[in-house]
């Protein structure tokens, strides 16, 4: 469970403290020793137990990591020399009812080892042993981290009555000789390794033992996750973990192992410059070095040779688009002559992978981020560059490591090439071109029970063609500032470019919250909000969107039975659904991307009071914006909310919430039913203290104490996709609205002066006519 996770955390970053007296701590043993249920159930004990973490967890009925390390029915015992850990340990085990077989006591691993060999009644039938950080890392790791080597807890001084009750022959020095032997361990204070590591191949072996012999319980060692991990140990932990269950050690793939693999991808393990550019230089030279050493990527170093960003073929791409200058055929335009630093990602805008990154991970974090190039870092050093080609050429030498270079070009390249002849174009890949869908929209804004007479800080779009929502951010009361104001305005400035742009050209979410942006910088509105606009493509049964920041939707579907089986949607998440949870009548076909800078940091647009006409790095642009296109239905219901919604309701429980009102509903639930109830569940989850929302789940996550839900702003607009056959179709010209509130005096005042720019530019073009 995530809780035990972040307990886990929380423990590995206090400084250790000093055992208790021994009579204290035996008096504390007795007293736990003699409060199980059964005392003549054998016995665990876990040395260090922190918060309880581990016995908290094995003790659950159906505990996550307990399945094999210890027997189905045993007594717990963990011991620390904290007493406030095992205080909070113990009432968390009376709390989720589990005190009868996991008991806690503040003692030291010496007096736990003695009381338990002492006892008369249990059975020792095992010995957690668990610790923070399992090795010193250069320039990181634990704060618990000893200073001498007979400072560690599995010193054989400390451990030597744990061994000797597992297996009299096969001590920690037999461990230690085979960890030497595969390079995991050094003898000596400064090179006592990975430890974990040593321990866990000596728990298998006592556990093949164990096999053999009921005398030889197993020791067992459970490895450390949060510290800073050296690539060999986690390459070689990665093995000895899969070894352990049964799997083949190729079965987990790293970042490592595709750079080694993948000559084009490790250049810069060899030469880290031939991968790297000064930022100085002209993207001219960037753009030739690219086609002439064929470079798909380079990291941009600056004067010193430090990392100061990543420059990719697309970077190249936009700065010819937006720069070039074309009037000078055969010369280098001057627009391209630009320096490389004013076209890169900026290093604190990069995403990295380390190299002990699964495969698994290396995926999701391309398709999250929208990066396809991605260095590889392991500490501050650079190991190489991914890309998807990498990826796909790994996995192809994997499967196909056999066969000859020739069999490969023969069987899979030559069927395949050449286009064939009187191949055609089909506009919208045999769409129809002029989409019969529409939006039936209707909203629910609740505020935070503490600004119901402000109205609170969101703001909302709803139109017939285009729904948004903005989301003000609340710190900026505290320099006086209505938080309110920009995300009002922004959203303002969005209703009236829907009308301008549908008037003018295809309504675009992304050139509508483009030219809003432009309208608040030119009202110069102090404020920040997040955004999310939303519509219909015109031509195409697609959904567009373009989202700033923790706002965002879930697109609805219901699910397809037996009788009516419907081919998966490409791009949603049909197939993943299964077509869906089994007794569900709806389904997640589409979850929107957020983008934070980091947590309940989200992306935003925004002008600080010292904000001037430059950019301001502080904060987003349009250009920013995740931009999305999912294919839709008739039928499908469209989410649309800020964050109050989705940091306090699951996505279980807004399935639950919506189905609930549909089978209510004997002629089906209105937009209008759904978005008062989903936001009638948010804001009561939000003042729930008894269950974690996901907030409090993310929060615990990263290491900050947070219980229960979070109230917020919550606003919440649901959209049914029609056909406009549908007899629930609204009609499509009426006006759209925003809200709450009116929008900010100094927007309507830049509204008019662009207006009257406008008429102006108009009068002066027909005096010309």
């Amino acid at each position: 469970p995530r809780p035990l996770r972040w307990l886990w955390r929380r423990a590995a970053a206090l400084p250790k403290e000093a055992p208790p007296r021994d009579a204290d701590a035996d008096a504390a043993l007795a007293l736990a020793l003699g409060g199980f249920d059964d005392p003549r159930l054998p016995l665990v004990l876990d040395l260090g137990c922190g918060f309880g973490t581990s016995l908290l967890s094995l003790s659950r009925p159906a505990g996550p990591v307990g399945a094999g390390l210890v027997p189905p029915r045993c007594n717990l015992l963990g011991c620390d020399s904290s007493a406030l850990k095992t205080a909070f340990a113990t009432g968390t085990a009376s709390r989720w009812g589990t005190a009868a077989t996991a008991r806690f006591a503040s003692a030291s691993a010496e007096r736990c080892l003695a009381a338990a060999a002492s006892s008369s009644t249990s059975r020792l039938a095992g010995v957690l042993v668990q610790f923070p950080t399992p090795y010193r890392a250069p320039g990181g790791g634990n704060a618990q981290l000893p200073t001498r080597e007979e400072g560690y807890m599995l010193w054989r001084v400390e451990t030597t009555p744990a061994i000797h009750s597992t297996s009299p022959r096969r001590g920690l020095e037999h461990a230690q000789r085979k960890a030497v032997r595969r390079g995991l361990y050094s003898p000596g204070p400064e090179a006592l390794a990975d430890t974990t590591l040593m321990l866990s191949m000596y728990a298998r072996s006592l556990s093949r033992a164990s096999a053999r012999s009921a005398r030889s319980p197993p020791l067992l060692a459970l490895a450390a996750r949060t510290a800073r991990r050296s690539v060999p140990a986690v390459a070689a932990q990665r093995r000895l973990l899969c070894d352990a269950s049964g799997g083949p050690s190729s079965g987990v793939v790293t970042a490592l192992d595709i750079l080694r693999s993948v000559s084009g991808a490790r250049y810069t393990m060899d030469d880290p410059l031939r991968a790297s550019i000064g930022e100085g230089e002209p993207i001219s030279a960037a753009i030739h070095r690219m086609v002439d050493e064929k470079i798909g990527s380079f990291v941009v170093r600056d004067a010193h040779d430090r990392v100061a960003g990543f420059l990719t073929p697309r970077d190249c791409l936009r700065c010819i688009a937006r720069h070039g200058d074309k009037s000078r055929p055969g010369a280098t335009p001057e627009g391209w002559n630009v320096p490389v630093s004013s076209v890169m990602t900026p290093a604190k805008d990069l995403v990295y992978l380390s190299p002990s990154d699964t495969l698994d991970e290396v995926r999701s974090l391309m398709a999250l981020s929208g990066r396809r190039h991605i260095p590889v870092l392991a500490g501050s050093t650079l190991l190489g560059i991914l890309n998807p080609k990498d990826i796909a050429k790994y996995i192809h030498l994997q499967r196909n490591a056999s066969t000859s270079a020739k069999s490969d070009f023969v069987q899979t390249v030559m069927p395949r090439k050449g286009v064939p002849i009187g191949t055609k174009l089909t506009r919208g890949s045999g769409l129809a071109a002029e989409a019969a869908l529409q939006l039936y929209s209707a909203v629910a804004l609740l505020p935070h029970p503490a600004k119901t007479e402000s109205g609170g800080e969101d703001a909302f779009l709803l139109g017939p063609h285009m729904i948004g929502v903005a989301d003000g951010v609340g710190s900026w009361w505290e320099g006086g500032i209505d938080p309110a104001a920009f995300a009002r305005g922004l959203m303002f400035a969005s209703r009236n470019s829907c009308t301008k742009l549908k008037r003018e050209e295809e309504l675009d979410p992304a050139k509508v919250l483009l030219d809003a942006w432009h309208k608040m910088k030119l009202s110069r509105l102090i404020g920040s909000s997040t955004a999310c606009l939303v519509s219909l493509d015109p031509h195409k049964t697609e959904l567009r969107a373009a989202n700033i920041g923790d706002s965002g939707f879930l697109l609805l579907r219901r699910q397809a039975g037996s009788s009516s089986m419907v081919e998966p949607a490409l791009g949603t998440l049909d197939s993943a659904a299964g077509i869906g949870a089994a007794g569900r009548k709806l389904h997640i076909a589409f979850r929107s991307p957020q983008q934070l800078r980091a947590f309940n940091t989200p992306y935003q647009l925004g002008r600080a009071p010292d904000s001037g006409d430059a950019p301001d790095d502080r904060f987003e642009t349009p250009q920013d914006a995740s931009l999305v296109r999912v294919p839709v239905r008739p039928g499908d219901i469209l989410v649309l909310a800020t964050d109050g919604l989705f940091d306090n309701v699951d996505e279980e429980a807004l399935l639950d919430t919506i189905e609930d009102l549909i089978e209510g509903s004997g002629t089906g639930a209105s937009p209008q039913q759904l978005a008062d109830a989903i936001a009638a569940r948010a804001k009561e989850l939000s003042l729930d203290k008894s269950v974690d929302s996901p907030f409090a789940i993310l929060a615990k996550d990263n290491d900050i104490l947070w219980g229960g839900g979070r109230p917020d702003d919550i606003t919440v607009l649901v959209s049914h996709i029609l056909d406009r056959a549908d007899a629930r179709a609204p009609p499509t010209d009426w006006a759209a609205v925003s809200g709450p509130g009116e929008p900010p005096p100094e927007l309507l005042e830049a509204e008019a002066l662009l207006a009257a720019e406008r008429l102006a530019a108009e009068a002066a073009a027909k005096a010309e006519a």
